[in-house]
């Protein structure tokens, strides 16, 4: 089993593996910690990570890895600085929040063997909150143990006192350390509980905490040098309780202003609840008043028009005759209105034509339109037979003149039946505006599929592009020179032409690495990973660009492509962004400086990136040795 000093830097513990994204002294393994940690599964028994999580991105996501690595039951000994600290909040570098609430979220094992006062938060009582959010992150690892360490000055006080200021104030407490237990379910090991492995739990203790430990001993109280602090301490301990008393009347006079600016503020949001009520009341009662109003209107000309009838049915009764010229215009009016709803039935119909015209791609859309034609066609049949069936009683009306009661039912079942048409042919017009906004909204999606297929098709000209050259640089090779996991190598017997676009790389490149024996392959995808970083043992005295072999797969790709110059220090000392729309795949990609950099000296470092890329873009680098152990060198020409 595995140790593993995560994030190590140039002070590794003692036996321990050491692992860092620098190649620092000491430093064993390089990697990412915001990438996969390169351990195998349940391999790891005791990790270590001293001020080196705060810097990660996601620390869920690095916790899930710490997780994966190590084996059930395996120690966990994180070491951050305190959140709450004035250095620690302006650190830019500094990405997660480290207190006594952090390793609350790794877990959800309800209980903790700490004091519940430590992490008291009114609104979450239980310790384990991994699921806090509705969705489970898949680790558990559970805190055994918790120690903080303060500033001089309140080394010496109370648990409590300590406890009190850690929460009132910044700048008490400068690092937190917590000693955690991974557990991976108590089917692991049935024979052995967890209660079991933290009685028997021994917490590792790195260097650096045991001579802090014995640096905070020697200004505790009662050690020559704490004399002067407990006195001191005494006199700021007055100074503190004049106020917390001075803090206490302003408390009490704020909640007092508070509670008296709240019933204002009540009493004024009622008077405006009651203004809005009577507002609407009257507004509600004018309506009310202009309803009565055309109501009264309509009522007083329907009644003209009762009026109206009753005489001419008197008449009728007088003369004991049919007046058949008035049924004639009512027939006639009654064509006229089934004449405009069959134009109304042609023109829908020629309007779904043409949606069905222009969705034919849209198959259930086409099949929706022509159920709703149908739909159309049929209430058309029934409103023609509804017609027919009225110029048959129309005509038994004009036959049927014998009873002035008679005339007068049919009339009334006449203007009914009137009044049904004009509904029909109402909701005729309602369905024919609903049908064109459909139609207009699948031309608009037909419009964007369409370009969403010439988007598609012009992606996959140039991937179809790209691919045939890579195969055609492929079939110009020996099959002997093609090797595993999709790296294309160019054999170094076979020599570059001087006029070949890697030539001067190559050249460049043999001089100052001593790369003879080396073959050119692509590099791995660089849209997968943070960046591809290349260590440069060599001096510079000015650095004006960095030329590059980059091979997109695909052509006119969206995204960007950048360089990232780094001293040997560290420090960023220059960034170039290319589109890589701008990259040709057959030419050699120089990124020039804004501003040269003067006098580099060596083992700096220089790094490739891509972003937002759509496809697989690779590099152009150097590979020697063997396939177990290959050493990798930049391809590349520096102006």
């Amino acid at each position: 089993m595995l140790r593993i000093d995560l994030g190590c830097g140039d002070d590794k513990q003692h036996g321990f593996l050491g692992l860092d994204r620098y190649a620092l002294p000491g430093v064993d393994i390089i990697a990412d910690l915001n990438g996969p940690l390169p351990f195998k599964d349940d391999s790891v028994e005791l990790l270590v990570a001293s001020h080196s999580l705060e810097h990660v991105s996601d620390i869920l996501k690095t916790m899930q890895e710490i997780y994966r690595i190590c084996e059930h039951g395996a120690q966990v000994c994180v070491i951050a600085p305190y959140s709450e600290q004035k250095l620690n909040l302006a650190n830019p570098y500094h990405l997660t929040v480290f207190n006594e609430h952090t390793p609350r979220f790794w877990t959800s094992w309800p209980y903790v063997s700490i004091d519940p006062e430590e992490f008291y938060h009114p609104h979450a009582t239980p310790w384990g909150l991994s699921i806090s959010d509705h969705s489970d992150p898949g680790i558990d690892i559970r805190l055994v143990r918790l120690e903080y360490f303060y500033f001089p000055e309140y080394v010496g006080l109370s648990r409590e006192e300590q406890r009190r200021l850690r929460r009132d104030r910044v700048d008490v407490c400068d690092q937190i350390l917590y000693h955690l237990i991974v557990w991976k379910g108590d089917q692991r090991n049935p024979a052995k509980s967890f209660d079991e492995y933290v009685s028997n739990f021994t917490p590792y203790e790195p260097r650096h905490i045991l001579a802090r430990r014995k640096q905070d001993k020697e200004i505790m109280p009662g050690s020559a040098r704490s004399e002067g602090l407990t006195d001191e301490m005494g006199h700021y301990g007055m100074l503190l309780q004049e106020l917390r008393l001075d803090l206490h009347q302003q408390r009490t006079m704020a909640a007092t202003t508070l509670e008296e600016s709240l019933d204002l503020r009540n009493r004024l949001l009622e008077a405006k609840s009651m203004l809005a009520t009577a507002r609407a009341e009257n507004l509600m009662l004018t309506e009310a008043k202009v309803g009565i109003l055309r109501e009264r209107d309509q009522a007083l000309a329907r009644g003209e028009m009762l009026s109206e009838e009753l005489a001419a049915l008197r008449h009728l009764h007088a003369d004991d005759k049919v007046p058949t010229e008035n049924l004639r215009e009512e027939i006639l009016s009654l064509k006229a209105l089934l004449g405009d709803l069959r134009a109304r039935e042609t023109s829908l119909a020629g309007e779904l034509a043409a949606a069905r015209e222009a969705r034919a791609d849209t198959t259930e859309t086409a099949a929706r339109f022509r159920q709703e034609l149908a739909e159309a066609k049929s209430e058309g049949s029934d409103l023609r037979a509804s017609a027919s069936a009225l110029r048959i009683e129309c005509s038994d009306l004009m036959r049927k003149t014998a009873s002035s009661d008679s005339l007068k039912a049919k009339a009334g079942l006449l203007q009914a039946e009137l009044q049904t048409v004009e509904s029909l042919l109402a909701v005729e017009r309602t369905q024919v505006e609903s049908l064109s906004f459909d139609l207009a909204a699948a031309q608009r999606e037909a419009q964007a599929a369409t370009q969403n297929a010439e988007r598609l098709n012009a992606n996959w000209t140039g991937a179809r592009r790209s691919l045939d050259l890579l195969c055609s640089e492929a079939r110009g090779l020996p099959a002997a020179h093609l090797i595993r996991a999709g790296r294309f190598y160019i054999a170094r017997e076979m020599r570059l032409p001087p006029a070949a676009p890697l030539a001067a790389l190559r050249d460049y490149s043999d001089r100052h690495w001593d790369t003879a024996n080396a073959a050119i392959t692509l590099s791995e995808d660089l849209n997968r990973i943070p960046y591809q970083e290349y260590l440069i043992p060599f001096d510079l005295d000015r650095l004006l660009s960095v030329s590059f072999a980059i091979r997109p797969l695909v052509t006119d790709s969206p995204g960007t492509c950048g360089i990232e110059i780094v001293s040997a220090e560290s420090a960023i000392l220059a960034q170039v962004h290319l589109p890589l729309a701008a990259i040709h795949h057959e030419q050699i990609t120089e990124f020039p400086l804004a501003i040269p950099i003067q006098r580099l000296k060596k083992n700096w470092l220089l790094r490739v990136f891509v972003r937002d890329a759509v496809a697989p873009v690779p590099v152009y680098e150097l590979v020697r040795g063997s396939r177990r152990s290959p050493q990798f060198f930049p391809l590349v020409l520096f102006r």
